[in-house]
């Protein structure tokens, strides 16, 4: 009778194990944003649009330099307080919190309602090729160049991050 207990719980223990974790493990890891690093000055405007999309916005600045608005995906940061929950509520509920969480959020990341997509805007010349990248809100040059753009990513791997 003792035996049957004991692997009754222990089999209680392996089943919680096996069902808790992905809410908890997604929700404090974060999701790192895709790597756009090869999108720098001198790429072609075909290459930007087939990594980040249509332009949200295009217009010509005072200095006759053309520009794109555009919006990419930077990733979703760490978040260690929904992680300690979902391990409480995964606990409690023997691990029928993950599938209704997931369920709720069409099956997507538990911390989707967080994603960062900053806007950025990149100068192009007559050929279609980058001249700049720069922050929205950032000044333009007069000749709409710019150095090497680092593209912010977050995620809890990086505790650099501007959004962190």
């Amino acid at each position: 009778m003792r035996r049957a207990i004991v692997l009754r719980g222990a089999a209680m223990v392996a089943a919680l194990a096996v069902l808790t974790g992905c809410v908890v493990v997604r929700s404090l890891r974060g999701e790192k944003g895709p790597d756009f690093s090869a999108i720098q000055a001198g790429v072609k405007r075909s290459v930007v649009e087939a990594a980040l999309g249509q332009p949200l916005d295009e217009g010509v600045s005072q200095t006759n330099v053309r520009y794109a608005v555009y919006e990419y995906n930077a990733g979703i940061p760490s978040h260690p307080g929904d992680a300690g929950v979902a391990t409480l509520l995964d606990v409690v509920t023997l691990g029928i919190f993950e599938i209704i969480t997931y369920k709720n959020h069409g099956w997507r990341h538990p911390g989707e309602y967080d994603r960062r997509k900053p806007k950025i805007v990149i100068t192009y010349d007559q050929r279609d090729l980058i001249l700049g990248i720069f922050d929205e809100g950032a000044e333009l040059p007069e000749d709409g160049r710019s150095g090497p753009y680092r593209w912010p990513r977050v995620s809890s791997l990086d505790r650099d991050s501007p959004f962190a």
